[in-house]
């Protein structure tokens, strides 16, 4: 635990261990005899297989998106009236980071996703109710739900999503998975669908794991470093695709191809919503919001003084995977691909990267336009009204009743370094409530706070008692608890 200078108490997470348990529902399938005994033969090979591939025609992912009833319920009691909106927003900003995932220089050939339909369940099926899969059996839910999707009237989609805001299981108390998919399910109706928990931003990483699954990936190990997407378990700096799944991607599309069922290849449904991939997800929800989704209402993000930078903390703060691609990290640095990098000002003009060794030629992967970030300074947004019905009675002799206003420095969220809001987020106005008669003196007010403060603290040095310092106004409303012949202030 660290202290800062304004008073706030920062915790930060000890280490995970290096062994975790598998957050994916999927078991390794690989034989070492499938594989090719030289890794540069491999990583050489990959990359001209995906040139190759590329220069077919593009592949388009055509998604349909739904969402569980525990999900909304979630969104609703937390968002109320703007539930919808919230989560729209969220899924968009999880399939853009999923997008990038697979944009980036490792992936070969690139794949692009569009979402051709999205459907929030705010009233869950019989056939996926809770009862059906053991409220969030892993398996059993995949099954069930890929039985529904199969089974909707109209089904033009690639590949199909739920996100689920069950902490979903294996059974006997296994709780460490957190998505699953079919293996080499893409393209085939019956089996082209995964489950992912959709309860914070971790969502986007499973997704990007699971879809990796359904395109014919295995996971890395034992034949890979376990550094990369496909890894069997979470953990920062996963950002990269190995040469292992890239060549098992690569043999998945060859046989799609072989059998003419490569759906990937045809795109021709109207899209439903646009994935915002000219803004990274990191810009929509900065490093507060990750962090509230991630640990709850009320945790933000706190700049370090000295030892850690802020992607460093993040990290700390969320082991299990990177912040967003985008997330201010640094005076004109954000994330990127678990690094804080310098932002570029010429971002608007780059729309292609270079991918290619030195023995075959670029492969020109296509890149979305992106927008400059630009500092924002924050904004107070308005005083709440009080509310004259919850208005407090001060416990003491002629004291007042008060209702509380707050504000909060969120019109707009300061950004990318931008100036946090100046004054005070809390004020108050007199009631005129009829209080109790049964009131305490200052005096006894002080000595019940300065016993009870003795009890909690177990200290032989307290002696459960203090006063009020009334000769400066600064400080009249703090309780001052006598210590050994010197004074501790008590808030």
């Amino acid at each position: 635990i660290s202290t800062l200078e304004n008073g706030i108490h920062v915790l930060f997470k000890r280490e995970a261990p290096l062994s975790v348990d598998d957050f994916c529902g999927l078991d390794n399938v690989v034989t070492e005899d499938q594989l090719l005994g030289d890794d540069s033969a491999i990583f050489e090979d990959v990359f001209v297989t995906g040139q190759r591939l590329q220069q077919m025609s593009d592949l388009v992912v055509e998604l349909a998106v739904f969402v569980d009833e525990t999900l909304w319920r979630h969104f609703s009691s937390k968002y109320g009236g703007q539930a919808h909106t919230k989560l729209q927003d969220y899924m968009l900003t999880l399939l853009n980071n999923i997008q990038i995932m697979y944009y980036q220089p490792s992936a070969s050939p690139p794949l692009t996703f569009r979402v051709i339909r999205y459907e929030v369940l705010t009233s869950q099926p019989n056939s996926i109710a809770g009862s059906a899969h053991n409220h969030g059996n892993a398996q059993m839910y995949l099954d069930r739900f890929c039985r529904y999707q199969r089974n909707l009237g109209i089904r033009d989609w690639d590949h199909a999503i739920m996100l689920t805001g069950y902490d979903i299981h294996r059974g006997a108390g296994s709780r460490s998975i957190s998505g699953i998919a079919r293996l080499d399910g893409m393209c085939d109706p019956w089996n082209t669908c995964t489950l992912a928990e959709g309860l914070d931003f971790t969502s986007a990483f499973i997704g990007t794991h699971e879809l990796g699954h359904s395109v014919g990936m295995r996971h890395d190990e034992p034949y890979c470093p376990s550094k990369h997407i496909m890894s069997s378990s979470l953990g920062p700096g996963k950002v990269t695709w190995s040469t292992c799944s890239l060549r098992d991607y690569h043999q998945f599309l060859q046989r799609l191809d072989a059998r003419g069922r490569n759906c990937l290849r045809v795109s021709n449904m109207p899209t439903k919503l646009t994935i915002p991939t000219n803004t990274k997800p990191g810009q929509i929800y900065d490093a507060n919001l990750q962090c509230e989704l991630m640990h709850g209402p009320g945790y933000q993000q706190v700049m370090p003084l000295y030892q850690f930078s802020l992607f460093e903390m993040l990290m700390k703060v969320t082991p299990r995977q990177d912040a967003f691609d985008g997330t201010f990290c640094g005076p004109n640095k954000w994330c990127q691909l678990g690094r804080c990098v310098q932002w570029d000002g010429s971002l608007g003009s780059i729309d292609t990267t270079a991918v290619g060794t030195k023995h075959s030629p670029l492969i020109l992967t296509p890149k979305p336009l992106l927008v400059s970030p630009k500092k924002v300074d924050g904004g107070f947004s308005a005083w709440s009204k009080p509310n004259c019905n919850q208005c407090r009675c001060n416990p003491i002799v002629d004291g007042i009743g008060l209702a509380v206003s707050r504000r909060t420095c969120t019109n707009p969220y300061p950004a990318n370094g931008g100036e946090d809001c100046f004054g005070s987020t809390v004020r108050a106005i007199v009631c005129n409530k009829s209080c109790p008669k049964q009131l305490q003196t200052v005096d006894e007010y002080i000595t019940e706070k300065c016993s009870e403060h003795q009890r909690v603290k177990n200290d032989k040095h307290l002696t459960g008692s203090g006063s009020q310092l009334n000769r400066f106004p600064q400080r009249a409303c703090k309780v001052n608890i006598i210590l050994m012949g010197t004074c501790q202030k008590f808030n």
